[in-house]
């Protein structure tokens, strides 16, 4: 169960631009890297050998604690 997530960064440069995601839970902690390359569009997740099914979880978290602004 995943029990805190939030925006641990943001970057860009030529080649790449990107943010992590950190997370906390009962499994421990850990962070989750998106990057998008500029040139190819190709989105890559480093998820540190998580599964897809946890990622989903720690975005879900990140959302269900955000802010709306509507």
């Amino acid at each position: 169960m995943i029990t805190s997530a939030t925006v641990g960064g943001i970057y860009s440069n030529e080649e790449e631009m990107g943010f992590r995601i950190s997370w906390w839970g009962d499994q421990g902690f850990g962070q989750i890297g998106i990057r998008k390359f500029i040139h190819s569009g190709v989105i890559n997740i480093d998820s540190e050998t998580m599964s897809r099914e946890f990622v989903k979880e720690v975005f879900a978290k990140l959302v269900d604690d955000a802010q709306y602004c509507e």
